[in-house]
């Protein structure tokens, strides 16, 4: 039997949808397309070398910009990716992203654990990188992810949605670390736009858990 399982973004979706549109944000979930799932790996790659050794340093990107430029695919899939991939860079490397990380250390994650299940729903977190910091000589944990879907901006709700559940997930992941609500940051790169976890997360979190045992009822209807 197959898992139950949604996407972070697809949840935070479903959360403030209507009833039509939820059936088909699970219909979608359950059936994913794979061509879907695979568009902007090479922004995402870039923007996250960007995090992890860029520093601030936004020639990491432009490098990236110049050989894509230069580069085309015969496939028209991949090179309809390559375009889709330039304009997230461009759009990128041309933003002014509030968001200074160069005292922190940044790693990378394993997507092996990258998943935090929530009534019986498997939710599909997958953060980018992982922030190790300190503030007022304290340690604290948090992360960054990445929305990089030029047809799906995110709004306020559904950004904090995201982070709300980032924020969750890891408490979850590291139960020893204190979680900096600052730091778990929802990035979605079209718009510009940064999306903190909010303090006031437990009502949301109600409604997270609330969706998730509807999604339980409803999937094997689906």
């Amino acid at each position: 039997m197959r898992k139950t399982k949604i996407s972070v973004n697809k949840l935070a979706e479903y959360l403030i949808a209507n009833p039509a549109r939820r059936r088909k944000i699970l219909q979608d979930q359950k059936e994913p397309n794979a061509f879907k799932v695979t568009r902007y790996s090479k922004a995402r790659k870039a923007i996250i070398n960007y995090f992890l050794n860029g520093k601030g340093d936004k020639n990491v990107i432009k490098e990236y910009l110049n050989e894509l430029i230069r580069y085309e695919f015969e496939s028209s899939f991949l090179e309809q990716d390559r375009k889709l991939t330039i304009e997230a860079l461009e759009v990128f490397y041309g933003s002014n992203l509030e968001l200074d990380l160069r005292k922190y250390s940044i790693v990378p994650v394993s997507f092996k654990s990258s998943r935090i299940n929530i009534s019986g729903i498997d939710i599909s977190v997958m953060p980018d990188v992982i922030i190790h910091g300190t503030e007022k000589g304290k340690e604290f944990i948090g992360a960054i992810k990445l929305n990089l879907v030029k047809s799906h901006p995110l709004d306020y709700e559904t950004g904090s949605y995201v982070s709300t559940i980032l924020h969750n997930y890891l408490q979850q992941e590291y139960p020893n670390k204190k979680v900096n609500l600052k730091f778990c940051v929802c990035y979605d790169v079209f718009t510009n736009t940064i999306y903190y976890a909010p303090r006031s997360y437990k009502q949301r979190r109600k409604h997270i858990k609330a969706a998730c045992e509807e999604i339980k009822l409803i999937w094997p209807h689906i």
